[in-house]
């Protein structure tokens, strides 16, 4: 028997990741991203009417607006009204986007290694524990500046968040490659 669908969403019952945005409009990340505008209007970005992945499995907007998303094919831009993939990020999953002090964009998902993309648009490609096979799950910057990498086994921490070594994190009393959402 299959559960219920929901009458607000009924093209899909399974939510990836909610994001309130500055001008509290609530947006969901799911079979294509839903916007809520207020009084029961709800707008969906999905591949017919030009979002590039069919899957948003998270979405953050960076100083200056621009909404992000990570989907199923490649790491999308909102810009002048359409969505766009960014450059060089084709072909890949984004599950993680954050936006660090220095600017620029640090992505990841699957393939395992982190992404970065500076100001200028340029990648550059960040491998860690290359042998295992690994989803990035998560990305934080954390109170001290550092990148916190969450991923499907085990936890990582890029000093200052600047490109460069990352450096696994043991936690205590927690399995060693333990899942981090």
């Amino acid at each position: 028997r299959r559960p219920p669908r929901s009458t607000l969403f009924p093209y899909t019952t399974l939510f990836r990741s909610l994001f309130v945005d500055r001008e509290g409009t609530l947006w969901i990340g799911a079979v294509g991203l839903f916007q809520l505008r207020g009084r029961g209007v709800i707008e969906r970005y999905d591949v017919p009417s030009g979002m590039p992945g069919n899957i948003v499995w998270g979405f953050k907007r960076d100083r200056e607006g621009t909404l992000w998303v990570g989907t199923n094919r490649c790491l999308v831009r909102a810009i002048a009204g359409s969505w766009k993939c960014v450059e060089g990020t084709e072909g890949r999953v984004f599950r993680g986007i954050v936006f660090p002090p220095q600017g620029g964009v640090f992505a990841g998902g699957s393939p395992s290694d982190l992404m970065y993309i500076d100001p200028a648009g340029r990648i550059t490609s960040l491998d860690f524990d290359r042998n295992e096979d690994r989803t990035i799950l998560s990305l934080a910057i954390g109170p001290e500046g550092d990148l916190w990498i969450g991923t499907s086994l085990g936890m990582y921490r890029l000093p200052h968040a600047l490109p460069g070594p990352i450096q696994r994190v043991d936690i205590p009393r927690v399995k060693p490659n333990g899942r981090y959402a």
